[in-house]
């Protein structure tokens, strides 16, 4: 029974690194290709038991964060893993004023780089959605909106009152009440004077 042990580092700060999968693809006789795995432990060790393997035809080591590492035969005795820069990110910070909201909801958000954020104006009974600011400058009212994160944002909704429709007088129509009446009240008087 044989035992291939080696170690994984971070390459820049040269600390072990736990939690790395390993994959040796082994040689066995009569059989062929066997894949034999593992994990690093907390001091960046890796362990694994090849049982009968005559040889290690390759080996693979991986971990979230990092560039793969790998190649054929035996792995060396310290498997140096790169670690990966994370993506570059920018914040949109939503606002609304008094009349409505948005969606998603006023407040700030991160995003990776280049990502196109789509943004609804929400007016509130009452109001309507009048535009959009990003960054202090109109952009229009289309709504919704999208805005790519190519760099820090700021996008406010402007909401409006909606002005209600005039309430119709009541005085044409007194008028023309009155005026009919006057027309019947001056027919009533003519037909009792034409009698009398």
């Amino acid at each position: 029974m044989a035992v291939v042990t080696f170690t994984v580092k971070d390459s820049v700060s040269r600390a072990p690194v736990a939690g790395a999968y390993a994959l040796l693809s082994c040689v066995i006789p009569g059989v062929g290709i066997v894949p034999f795995d593992g994990y690093s432990n907390t001091n960046g060790v890796v362990s694994i038991d090849i049982d009968d393997a005559t040889s290690v035809a390759s080996w693979s080591v991986t971990k979230s964060g990092y560039r793969d590492a790998g190649g054929t035969g035996t792995p060396p005795a310290t498997v140096n893993l790169e670690p990966v820069a994370p993506p570059a990110t920018h914040t949109l910070t939503i606002s609304a004023t008094d009349g409505g909201t948005t969606d998603p909801s006023p407040g700030s958000y991160t995003y990776t780089a280049g990502a196109s954020v789509t943004v609804t104006a929400v007016p509130s009974s009452g109001y309507t959605f009048n535009r959009w600011e990003l960054d202090g400058a109109n952009v229009g009212a289309a709504n919704p909106i999208a805005v790519v994160m190519d760099r820090n944002h700021s996008l406010r909704a402007v909401f409006s009152a909606v002005t209600p429709p005039p309430k119709p007088s009541m005085l044409p129509i007194l008028v023309a009440v009155g005026l009919g009446a006057a027309a019947i009240g001056g027919l009533c008087y003519y037909l009792s004077k034409r009698r009398g």
